[in-house]
């Protein structure tokens, strides 16, 4: 089966959610973090010892909006992923910093929190050569034509059409396959049926590195689809190859074994949807399993797609 959300419809529900979290916060915030969203300056830095693989950050620190920036090398790039706190949904997106250019991966939630982003993108001193947005989802489109409508935006045909539904442009059509960039091969596969109804991975094969995308949650509760089994597989899949830095759609970066952890979860949520016929008994069954993951209200946006069931 099929999944296809409405665009509109989750524009909407995060686009309110959204501003109750910019305005009150999130029981669910990180220790310490600022909620605020202000500028790309800095209030927290810590670098490290050099990094012994591409998994480990070689420095990383916590921004005025409560963002954590974290950087990686993976010879020839530099690897920057930003994620929000999870009063920000914990969106992550990522700069792959080159020699002359930067590729970036999805703007975030809010024109607000996509200004950050860009800040300390253009901080960096380097023209954006393009942006690839990995789906549909308002949480990882927003800000473009504001704040990013002076660069090229790609994505898939199908994430195209539906983020025009909503009144977003992006630019050019990204078709699966390789592409070099400022001499770094980029991996496009499209996939289709998992969290959003199709999604761009992006794979960096040199460099053993994957931006996942929503695929992948990183210890952060997830927006639920039906489509565990097929979803289950797209994971094995790709934890199947040479990887070793995943990027998810939310939360922090880490090595493949967040793969093998988003797995273990949505075998959870696949059960837990059998046993439930309820939005609310869903979710209580997914937080009582994880009770140690934030982000319980992520679990809300996706029930109007398993509720009601479909062969009820």
């Amino acid at each position: 089966m099929k999944i296809t959300t409405s665009p509109t419809r989750l524009v909407a529900a995060l686009a309110v959610a959204g501003l109750v979290a910019a305005a009150c916060g999130s029981d669910d915030g990180a220790d310490g973090a600022d909620d605020t969203v202000t500028t790309a300056a800095t209030t927290a830095a810590a670098p490290s010892a050099a990094a012994a693989s591409v998994t480990e950050p070689i420095d990383e620190e916590v921004l005025e909006s409560g963002a954590t920036v974290r950087r990686f090398e993976a010879d020839p790039l530099t690897i920057h992923t930003f994620t929000n706190p999870i009063s920000g949904f914990a969106n992550t997106t990522t700069v792959f910093e080159s020699e002359s250019v930067l590729v970036i991966v999805d703007t975030h939630f809010s024109t607000e929190l996509a200004a950050d982003f860009r800040a300390y993108a253009d901080a960096l001193d380097k023209p954006i050569d393009r942006v690839l947005i990995t789906h549909e989802h308002p949480d990882h489109v927003g800000g473009i034509p504001e704040v990013f409508g002076d660069v090229p935006t790609y994505s898939s045909s199908g994430v195209i059409a539906a983020v025009a539904d909503a009144g977003i442009t992006i630019t050019d059509t990204l078709e699966p396959g390789d592409v070099e960039i400022d001499g770094v091969t980029y991996r496009f596969d499209v996939v289709e049926d998992a969290e959003a109804p199709e999604q761009v991975v992006i794979t960096l094969p040199d460099q053993k590195v994957v931006a996942i995308g929503d695929l992948v949650y990183s210890d952060v509760h997830a927006v639920m689809t039906p489509e565990f089994d097929n979803w289950i597989r797209l994971l094995d899949d790709i934890g199947s190859t040479d990887v070793e830095l995943v990027i998810p759609g939310h939360g922090d970066p880490g090595d493949a074994g967040i793969i093998d952890e988003m797995v273990e979860y949505l075998d959870a949520a696949r059960s837990a949807y059998a046993e439930t016929d309820d939005a609310d008994a869903f979710a209580a069954a997914m937080v009582e399993a994880f009770p140690d993951r934030p982000g319980a209200n992520l679990l809300e946006f996706g029930t109007g797609n398993l509720f009601p069931k479909a062969d009820a």
